[in-house]
C-alpha cells in the first residue's frame, strides 16, 4: 500500500505535489481551528453561566435573608423557575467532588461589599441527563446544575440558590467555522494555484522541449524567465542544445566531406586497377575497392541514419508496417503480421524510421528465417515486436550485435552496422 501511495506521489507534477501539501495544511489548519473554537464556545457559555449563577444567587440571599419567616416560602416559589430554583436547607449543604472553591470566595467577596458579612459559602457544580427536559427552551442530552449554599452566621437555615443550563451544542459554530474555513480555503488554493502556474509555467516549457529534444526534433531557444535558478537550468539547457546541434552540424558536415573527397582517390584507383597487366591482381584490386567502397556507402548511410537526416512528422506506424511488410513480401520474405485497427500516431523522422524497421525485419528474416511483426498500443505508448525462429544470441554477444561494424556470424555478408542504426535511430526517437 505504501509503494502505490509513493507511486502515485512521485508521479504527481510538482504544481500538483505542492497543491496536495497546501490543502493537507489548509485542511490540519481548520480542524485545529474548528476545535479551539468549540472549547472556547463551550468555555464562554460556562464562564457566562457562573456569572448568572452569582449575579442570582446574590439577589436570592439579599431578598430572603432580610425576609419575614413567613414570607420565604411564597418568596421561594416566586423565585422558582425552569432554568433556577430556590431553597431552604436546615442542615449543613453535602459537599461533593465538585466543589468550585474560586466561584464560592468570588461570591463571598461580592456579599461582604454588599454589606453582608461573614457568609458562609459553598458553591457546587454536577451535570445529570436531562430525561424530562426540565421545561428549558432547549432541551439536551446533559443538564449542568450549578448549586449555590449560602448562611449568615446568625441564621440557622441554608438558602440554597440552583441553576441550570443545557451546554450549548456546538454544531452551530463548528458549521460555521468550517464553511468559513473552506471558502477561505478554496480561496486559497486558487490564488495559489494561479501563482504556482506562473512560477512552474518556464519549467514546462522546458519540460516539453527536452521532451522534443527526446525524440529528435529541433528546439529553439526558450526564453529565460522564472526564478533565478530556473532561468540558470533554461541557460544551461540552451547552451547545451546548441551545442549539441552544433557538434551534430559539425559531424555531419565532416562525414559528407569525407565521402566526398574519397570518391575521388577511388576512381583514379580503379583506373590504375584497370591497366594492371595481371588478370588475378585485377580482380583482387577490384575486390579491395568494391570492400571499400560498400564501407563508405555504410558510413554514409549511418551518417544520414543517426544524424537526424529530415524533419520530425506524425507518423502512422501501422501503415509505415503494412508498407515495409509489403516490401518484404515483394522480395518472397517470410512475414506475417498483427496489427491492431485504427490509426496509431507517432512523431518521428519518416525516413529514419523506416530504416531501422526495415533493419530489423530484414534481419529476422536473414538469421531467424522468418519475421512475424506485431503492433501493441500500451496507454500512450506504442510497442512493435519483431520475432523469428532463430537460434537466439548468449547474453554476453547481446550488447556487442548493437555496436557499429560487429558482426557475429562469418558466413553471410553485411556490415555490422544494421542493428546499429536501428537502436540509435529508436533511442533517438525517445524509444527503447
Amino acid at each position: 500500500m505504501s509503494r502505490s501511495v509513493s507511486a502515485i506521489w512521485h508521479g504527481l507534477r510538482l504544481r500538483s505535489q505542492i497543491t496536495v501539501i497546501l490543502s493537507a495544511a489548509a485542511v490540519l489548519i481548520a480542524a485545529t481551528s474548528m476545535a479551539v473554537e468549540a472549547i472556547a464556545f463551550e468555555r464562554r457559555a460556562e464562564r457566562r453561566q457562573y456569572v448568572i449563577s452569582r449575579v442570582f444567587s446574590q439577589a436570592v440571599f439579599s431578598i430572603l435573608d432580610g425576609a419575614p419567616v413567613a414570607a420565604r416560602a411564597d418568596l421561594v416559589a416566586n423565585m422558582s423557575g425552569p432554568y433556577r430554583s430556590v431553597s431552604i436547607s436546615q442542615p449543613e449543604p453535602l459537599l461533593t467532588d465538585d466543589v468550585d472553591t474560586a466561584n464560592a470566595d468570588e461570591l463571598a467577596r461580592l456579599l461582604d461589599h454588599s454589606g453582608f458579612e461573614g457568609v458562609k459559602v459553598y458553591v457546587a457544580r454536577s451535570s445529570r441527563r436531562n430525561e424530562t427536559g426540565l421545561g428549558l427552551d432547549e432541551p439536551g442530552p446533559v443538564v449542568v446544575e450549578i448549586y449555590t449554599s449560602m448562611r449568615a452566621e446568625d441564621t440557622d437555615g441554608w438558602i440554597i440558590a440552583t441553576t441550570r443550563f443545557a451546554p450549548p451544542s456546538t454544531r452551530r459554530p463548528l458549521a460555521a467555522t468550517l464553511l468559513a474555513q473552506m471558502v477561505i480555503t478554496l480561496g486559497l488554493l486558487t490564488l495559489v494555484l494561479v501563482i504556482l502556474r506562473r512560477l512552474t509555467a518556464p519549467v514546462d516549457r522546458l519540460a516539453r522541449a527536452a521532451d522534443r529534444m527526446s525524440h529528435g526534433d529541433s528546439v529553439a531557444p526558450i526564453a529565460e524567465t522564472g526564478a533565478r535558478d530556473i532561468r540558470t537550468m533554461i541557460s544551461m539547457f540552451n547552451r547545451m542544445t546548441l551545442s549539441l546541434s552544433q557538434t551534430i552540424a559539425y559531424q555531419k558536415t565532416l562525414l559528407q566531406s569525407l565521402g566526398h573527397d574519397l570518391k575521388s582517390p577511388l576512381r583514379d584507383a580503379r583506373r590504375s586497377a584497370a591497366q594492371l597487366g595481371d588478370p588475378d591482381d585485377r580482380a583482387a584490386m577490384s575486390e579491395r575497392l568494391d570492400g571499400l567502397e560498400a564501407q563508405l556507402a555504410s558510413i554514409t548511410s549511418f551518417t544520414r541514419a543517426t544524424l537526424r537526416d529530415g524533419d520530425v512528422e506524425n507518423i502512422e506506424l501501422g501503415a509505415l508496417l503494412d508498407a515495409l511488410i509489403e516490401e518484404a513480401e515483394e522480395r518472397d520474405h517470410p512475414v506475417t503480421a498483427a496489427l491492431p485497427e485504427g490509426r496509431v500516431i507517432i512523431r518521428g523522422r519518416h525516413h529514419a524510421l523506416a530504416r531501422a524497421l526495415r533493419n530489423l525485419i530484414e534481419n529476422a528474416v536473414r538469421y531467424g528465417g522468418n519475421a512475424d511483426v506485431t503492433l501493441r498500443i500500451h496507454g500512450a505508448s506504442a510497442e512493435v515486436t519483431i520475432d523469428d525462429n532463430g537460434p537466439g544470441v548468449s547474453d554476453t554477444d547481446l550488447e556487442r550485435l548493437f555496436q557499429p561494424f560487429v558482426r557475429l556470424a562469418t558466413d553471410t555478408q553485411g556490415t555490422g552496422l544494421g542493428l546499429a542504426i536501428a537502436r540509435t535511430v529508436i533511442l533517438d526517437h525517445g524509444g527503447t
